[in-house]
């Protein structure tokens, strides 16, 4: 069996999946229902009806060993016949951390979606809206891209975030290096701590910079930090962790500073603090929250 896992990277991914199908049907058995049509000397009260209950739970329990056995088989014999697919997603205001299908994590920011596919070969993220941070496993048989407004992420093993917003992407390497690559153009390589801007209209793409680790990965503990940013960019920022839209109604207020770090599961410390600070209302509305000048 060792040598056999060793073999390909396929077979190990086939191993788990088994592995986790086999896991599955054990806990079958701890539902409490069935442990009581199970144990010999459990007295029926309805014979009918423990009857169909033991039937039903072995009915189960083969279909689950069929499908754990076809599906091994096709896995290890068959690695080539059909990609894995998996989407996951994170609504307005939530943060979770995933296992993807070939082990590599994703943490997903606030309202994000993405579907990975692994093939013989390749390893593949379609990251749709929001924003991922990717630790990838080592896998050279098989790179791992995320595919963003036309342009192609490539990594081998290395760690690195992808932001969609509007019609531009932020790429930002923690470690390791990436490539950048769309049609026609030679790929851009990024470092650790060097970020690349690129955009969906007009392909334009680059230049590679320093990035600011701290306000840009900040996300990923629960921080928001400002640096002189305008109101604009600030409540733009806001509206992507807050489950009603936060309004300026007057938009000569948008040029103001704000600077400071804020968590990301309390907008209301922001809005409060920007109501102490630039002396602001702040007015809960049915539907939306409505930021405007002092009166």
């Amino acid at each position: 069996m060792d040598s056999w896992l060793q073999e390909n990277a396929d077979h190990a991914h086939a191993y788990e999946a088994c592995r986790q199908i086999s896991n599955s049907v054990k806990l079958l058995a701890s539902d409490p229902e069935l442990r009581e049509t199970l144990t010999p000397n459990a007295a029926p009260t309805q014979g009918r009806t423990t009857t169909v209950r033991r039937a039903s739970f072995w009915g189960s329990l083969a279909a689950s060993m069929v499908i754990a056995s076809a599906l091994g088989y096709r896995l290890m014999h068959y690695p080539e016949s059909a990609p894995l697919t998996h989407a996951y997603s994170t609504a307005i205001g939530e943060q979770r951390t995933v296992e993807l299908l070939d082990g590599s994590s994703a943490q997903l920011n606030t309202h994000t979606k993405l579907r990975m596919t692994v093939g013989a070969g390749y390893r593949r993220i379609d990251l749709e809206e929001g924003e991922a941070f990717f630790n990838v496993t080592k896998d050279p048989a098989r790179p791992f891209s995320v595919l963003a407004m036309g342009h192609s992420v490539n990594a081998v093993g290395t760690e690195f975030n992808v932001h969609l917003q509007d019609d531009r992407a932020t790429v930002i390497v923690l470690e390791g290096i990436v490539t950048v690559s769309s049609d026609g153009r030679e790929p851009i390589r990024l470092t650790a701590n060097q970020q690349l801007d690129f955009t969906r209209v007009g392909n334009v793409i680059g230049p590679v910079s320093v990035a600011q680790m701290g306000r840009a990965l900040g996300w990923r503990d629960g921080k928001l930090s400002f640096d002189a940013a305008s109101l604009g960019q600030v409540l733009k920022e806001l509206n992507r962790y807050s489950p009603v839209p936060i309004v300026l109604t007057d938009q000569s207020l948008s040029s103001i500073q704000v600077s400071g770090e804020f968590e990301t599961d309390s907008i209301e410390s922001v809005l409060h603090a920007l109501q102490t600070l630039f002396g602001l209302q702040v007015i809960r509305m049915p539907g939306y929250i409505e930021v405007s000048g002092g009166r």
